[in-house]
């Protein structure tokens, strides 16, 4: 076996006919393809935690605004209904991928 001493990690391989052909490299490639996979994955499940964390809050908000007869409150009711409409859509899209997910 040949060794060649390049930047790490080290690209190592065998000569097969004159032709130098690298058998190290498919190893570290599928390794920081997992790797990158768990980080998605796991960004794309605190993302979806911290959306339906901040729905569940703002459904509470605009309850306990809209209860009142302040008109601050009620304003607040509404500035929050607009943010529940979107988290709303959000929120859906993401039941729908983990379905699809299952499927």
């Amino acid at each position: 076996m040949t060794y060649i001493n390049l930047v790490p990690p080290l690209i190592y391989g065998e000569l097969y006919h004159g032709i130098f052909v690298v058998t190290a490299m498919i190893t570290t490639v599928t390794t920081i393809s997992t790797i990158t996979t768990i980080a998605t994955v796991g960004l794309s499940s605190t993302i979806s935690l911290a959306t339906v964390f901040t729905l569940i809050v703002f459904l509470g908000t605009r309850e306990l605004a809209s209860s009142s007869h302040s008109r601050f409150y009620l304003r607040l009711a509404k500035a929050v209904s607009i943010s529940i409409w979107t988290l709303a859509t959000v929120f859906a899209i993401i039941l729908a991928v983990k379905i699809a997910e299952l499927l």
